[in-house]
């Protein structure tokens, strides 16, 4: 084979290698932007996300019923300490309104947060570790549900987390509390 035709053979050779090298550190250029731009927008999805939720807490600490309640959808479901608090958000609202209209609330605050989001950002799921001076540590769980451009909780789950060692304990007394209540 002359000599032309190698050095011409092995010109194409390093041209479509680093073509392809050139197109490979495009691609994982472009893949890492894509995907430091969608951690970017999870990130400001979850300020958004925690906002209506620091929002939330902060009325009811407040006692602001009507701009607490808009935080809900129409639908929403909010589901309480009790077993018998399972209320449609206009029956949690008939019990929660004279509360407010007397300026008591009730005071959570947020000592630790978990947020998720569906692949096409349009729901968004949470857990939180609440602390309430009466209470102690309880933790509200729930949904959010973007819609006509904003968040509204859809459902919303507060509950007493029972430490494993204590819940025998514990709930023997709910079993007789409920055996004793009939």
């Amino acid at each position: 084979m002359p000599l032309k035709f190698k050095v011409k053979i092995l010109s194409v050779l390093c041209m479509l290698l680093l073509t392809g090298t050139v197109n490979d550190t495009y691609a994982n250029d472009t893949n890492n932007k894509s995907t430091h731009a969608e951690q970017s927008d999870i990130d400001q999805l979850k300020i958004s996300v925690a906002d209506i939720l620091n929002q939330l807490h902060q009325f009811a600490a407040e006692a602001k019923g009507e701009q607490y309640f808009q935080l809900f959808s129409k639908d929403a479901v909010y589901i309480g300490t009790d077993a018998s608090e399972t209320w449609s958000i206009d029956e949690f609202k008939a019990f929660a309104t004279p509360y407010f209209s007397k300026g008591k609330g009730w005071d959570y605050r947020v000592t630790q947060r978990n947020i998720y989001f569906s692949s096409d950002k349009q729901m968004a799921w949470f857990d939180e570790l609440l602390w309430n001076d009466k209470y102690g540590v309880s933790r509200g769980s729930g949904v959010l549900e973007y819609k006509k451009q904003q968040w509204k909780i859809a459902h919303y789950h507060l509950t007493f987390p029972i430490p494993n060692e204590l819940a025998a304990e514990f709930t023997r007394q709910i079993k007789l509390f409920e055996k004793n209540k009939n």
